[in-house]
């Protein structure tokens, strides 16, 4: 009989391009070991029904009863399946509706439905401050009970350390489904590839490459769009501030996987705030300018990469330190993750299925 795995917080279908590989290469991994895989998704995550709206809501038996009979869907899918692998990427961060939601699907499908749960490619950022301990407490009290823990940085690394969680760092899984396409031969061209981000402001950003259109008459800057389905919101306020861009701007939307990595992969350098973005660069040898996230793991992405660390949109002087780096670029004197680093990094990402081999 063939077993079924179920990958809840699936981003096949959400945001961008590189969701979509993260998210592929985890399902194509349970598939080469003949698993049956099921998929429970992020925006699915986002808006179950009844969702618990604090922590008592958690651990309460008269509000599990409600759930388990408003989420009919999510509850056959869970019953139906072998085992559990938890998609975290970006999710697991403070307390808000999809780090909330995500938590008690942890929880229930562990302590009720007796599954084997397992974390994987996931940021871990509870709470900026480690005095909120009832934050920490928390997190800490749910990922305890599950079956492994991989988180795909450093500082989330860390984080597991705090709460003294056992857990293995790993690394995100884009590299490992990049390495499934054939390899990409460089056509390298005058597009500036950008992306948003979210805790990018849209104005600094754009006010960024006005004060320096001189400097980028002789390119095109393109802003990449595109998913499956559910894009990503911030996009089109990045858009919407570009149309009174007068240089050379262009708004490509993208059709598919492949033309993501090809439009990444000839560029002559990427800017964005986005973390996928900037690993599919990094291993595509095309230079980048990152900015911080609305959590750290860009910060720990370019401690591990061993690239220049993102620029705070926020910093007094973002002007000058942007102008530096993009000239670093121009005059290609600016850092590439080395041959060395890449292959390390793809061992981390291998880590994140470690668990199938107890399987």
């Amino acid at each position: 009989m063939t077993k079924k795995a179920l990958i809840i917080n699936d981003t096949s279908n959400a945001y961008h391009w590189g969701c979509y590989g993260t998210s592929s290469e985890i399902k194509l991994r349970l598939e080469d070991l003949k698993y049956e895989v099921l998929l429970f998704g992020v925006e699915e995550v986002y808006n179950l029904t009844t969702s618990p709206k604090n922590d008592k809501n958690l651990f309460d038996d008269g509000f599990k009863n409600i759930f388990l009979n408003d989420n009919i869907q999510l509850v056959k899918l869970i019953k139906n399946s072998d085992i559990i692998i938890i998609n975290g990427e970006g999710s697991l961060h403070d307390i808000n509706t999809s780090s909330f939601n995500l938590l008690y699907i942890i929880y229930l499908a562990k302590s009720h439905f007796q599954k084997k749960v397992h974390l994987v490619n996931s940021s871990l950022f509870p709470s900026y401050n480690k005095n909120d301990v009832n934050i920490f407490s928390l997190y800490s009290k749910i990922l305890s009970i599950i079956d492994s823990i991989t988180v795909r940085d450093i500082l989330s690394y860390k984080q597991l350390e705090f709460m003294k969680l056992k857990g293995t760092l790993g690394f995100d899984c884009l590299p490992l489904y990049i390495e499934r396409k054939n390899k990409l031969e460089k056509q390298s061209n005058n597009e500036i590839i950008l992306g948003g981000g979210l805790g990018l402001n849209e104005k600094i950003f754009y006010q960024l490459f006005v004060s320096n259109i001189n400097l980028l008459n002789e390119y095109k800057l393109v802003y990449l769009t595109g998913a499956r389905s559910n894009e990503a919101n911030d996009d089109r306020i990045f858009l919407e501030i570009f149309k009174n861009y007068s240089g050379n701007f262009e708004h490509k939307h993208i059709e598919n996987f492949d033309e993501w990595l090809i439009s990444i992969n000839n560029a002559k350098a990427l800017i964005s705030g986005r973390f996928h973005h900037t690993i599919a660069a990094s291993f595509l040898d095309t230079p980048t300018v990152i900015f911080s996230a609305a959590t750290p793991k860009n910060h720990s992405l370019c401690k591990m990469m061993e690239l220049s660390p993102p620029l705070n949109i926020n910093n007094e002087d973002i002007q000058g330190l942007f102008s530096k780096e993009l000239n670093l670029i121009l005059d290609k004197k600016h850092k590439l993750l080395s041959d060395k680093k890449k292959k390390y990094l793809k061992k981390l990402s291998l880590n994140n299925f470690s668990f199938l081999n107890k399987a």
